[in-house]
This record gives structure tokens, sequence and C-alpha cells, in this order.
């Protein structure tokens, strides 16, 4: 027979156990990036090749199909969870960065869709000098984050001068009584050679290293759509600053790319010709790890049904806004990517 002391013991712990977790509230923050694919407005700017998305242009592209972009967009975003566990809260993440946006105005009209009126995303652009005219952008909420600097780096490639692409963002700001820092990127396509994307990675890294030797544990969030996966050279720069596994120098502090191992299990962000890879990445300095209390948690690619083509060439794959020049009212051909940072609160 069980001792009756050991017995009330052991259910006097669990009472007690159970109030100290009931008493322990979990609060969480949350960092993500999405590449929105080719959000346009509908009028000319004579200054980009922008002549594919007007009313006339290769994608008919008039308010009916803008205004679906906006409503698509808002939807993922505002689905991007604020919990660790994926479960829904409808109000999107704290700090978003974005990449393949026109200018500012299609940003006002993204933030003021009613799927994310009510989160007060503040918005931090300038315009780059990519051919295209597309750029990358800061979204944040107003109540929770201060805006305190921004600065865009532009691109250079020494291999090819002529060669113009998107610039890299910094933003830094205060957040619950701490300094973050967050640099947005969108690196030159596949299209063009890998030392090009290497370039692009030596200028976020001394963007980084700049941020590092002001503050060694500065809180730095590094994001984008590097169009280069975490073993290829540009990023392995980025986070080494060597472009080979061998070479590493052990005075330089390493950053910490969370999504390399999703990458070694053959998922991805995005799909070509049957094989994922990840492009879309938040990488983060050693201070970043912890930073005004919260502590990094997990990171997760956005997964939901609804997001992926069900029928068609592309089953399986991000559903796009066009597919293979047919409308498909879509979302994009990337998927986002969610940090999660949390803490607890008594």
């Amino acid at each position: 027979r069980m001792n009756t002391k050991l017995i009330l013991s052991v259910l006097l712990g669990c009472v007690l156990m159970f109030n100290s977790v009931d008493a322990q509230k979990m609060k969480v923050t949350t960092v993500a990036f999405y590449n929105l694919e080719n959000l346009f407005d509908t009028e000319d700017d004579p200054e980009i090749n922008d002549q594919d998305f007007l009313p006339k242009g290769k994608f008919t592209w008039g308010e009916m199909k803008y205004n679906n972009k906006l409503k698509n967009m808002a939807k993922v975003i505002s689905q991007i969870g604020d919990t660790p566990d994926g479960s829904l809260k409808f109000n999107g993440p704290t700090f978003l960065g974005v990449s393949e946006i026109e200018n500012r105005k299609v940003l006002e009209d993204l933030v003021a869709q009613p799927d994310l009126a009510k989160s007060n995303y503040g918005i931090v652009h300038k315009n780059s000098p990519d051919h295209r005219g597309i750029d990358v952008a800061f979204l944040y909420k107003k109540n929770f984050f201060k805006v305190t600097s921004y600065k865009t780096f532009k691109y250079v490639d020494p291999n090819r001068p002529e060669k113009a692409s998107r610039d890299q963002l910094l933003v830094t700001g205060i957040f619950e009584g701490e300094t973050l820092h967050f640099i947005i990127n969108h690196w030159p396509s596949r299209g063009a050679p890998s030392p090009a994307r290497v370039a692009a990675a030596k200028i976020c890294r001394g963007i980084v290293d700049s941020l590092l030797t002001d503050d060694k544990d500065a809180k730095i969030y590094v994001m984008g759509d590097f169009n280069d996966s975490p073993v290829d050279a540009s990023l392995r720069f980025l986070v080494h600053k060597s472009e080979t596994r061998k070479q590493k120098d052990k005075s330089i502090p390493r950053m910490y790319n969370p999504l390399e191992q999703t990458h070694k299990q053959g998922k991805g962000t995005i799909a070509y010709q049957g094989v994922w890879s990840v492009f879309d990445m938040i990488i983060i300095s050693p201070g970043a790890q912890k930073a005004a209390g919260y502590q990094y948690k997990n990171i997760k690619i956005f997964d939901r049904p609804w997001i992926y083509n069900t029928e068609g060439q592309n089953v399986g794959y991000p559903k796009r806004t066009h597919e293979f020049g047919t409308y498909s009212n879509g979302y994009s051909d990337h998927l986002p990517v969610v940090m999660y940072l949390t803490k607890t609160v008594e």
C-alpha cells in the first residue's frame, strides 16, 4: 500500500506546479520577412520599367487585380502567427521586412487593408535604382517600436559596376527600452552569377560589422530574399565572413542562421523544377538571441493549405498571382518566414 502522506505530498506538488504555470504568461513578439512578388500599382512611372503592370500591359494590371493582390497579401501577413505553436491571432508580425514592392503608395494601400489596419503599421521605404523599380521596405507596429534612424546602402559589384540592384535598408529603433537593428535585403537574382550575390553579402556584412564595432552585443536581424541557399558562398560570407567552410576567422562574431537545418531537410521557401530552396531567411547576431528580455525560440516557414496550388502544372507550389501568364489570383512565388521571440512575465 502506498503511503498516504506521500500521495498527498505529490498531489500538493502538482497543484503548486499548475498554479505557478498559471501565474506565468508567455509574451511573444515576431520578426518576419515576405517577398510580395510584384506588388505594383496601376499607374505608369516613367522612371522605371513597370510596363507589364499597367492596364494595357502584359498582365492587364487594372484596379481589380491590384485590389485583389492587396487583399491577398494582407490575408497572408495578418495570419503570420503571434504564438510559437502557430495558433492564429490574425494581427500580423511585430516587425516585417518585404521585397518586390514598387513604391511607398502600394505599402500605404497594403497597411490600410481591413486585415491589417488594426495593427497600426508604420512604413520605412526609399526608392532604389533597380531597373524594374522594385524595392525593399520595413513595416513595424507603431504601438511597440519607435524608429530612430534609417539608411540605405547601394549595391555595387566590382566585377559588374554597370549593374544596378536593390539597395539594402538598415532600420534602427527602440523596442521595450532596447535598440534593435533590422537590415532588409533582396540580392541579385539567380540569373546573375554567384559573385554578384557575394558582392551583396560583403555590403551586408560590412553593415553588420560596423554595428558590432560600436556594440559587440548589438541586436541585429538580417532578413531578405537572398536568392541563394544557406550553403552558398554568399551566405557563408554573411554568417562566417568566409566563402568556404574551412576558412573561419574566430575573432569575427559568427551570425546565426536558424534555417540552415531546414535547408538540409529539403524544405524551402520557393520551388523551381521540383526542387525546394531556402532563399528567404532571417539571420541574427549573437546579441539578438536575447533582446529586451525576449529569447529566440524558433523560426518557421509560413505554411497553410490555401497558399499552395491544388491543381495544374505547379501543384504543390506556392500559388502565384499569375501562372504561366494566366491570372490565378494567388499570393506570391515565395513563402514568408517568421521568427518567434518569447519571454515569461508574471
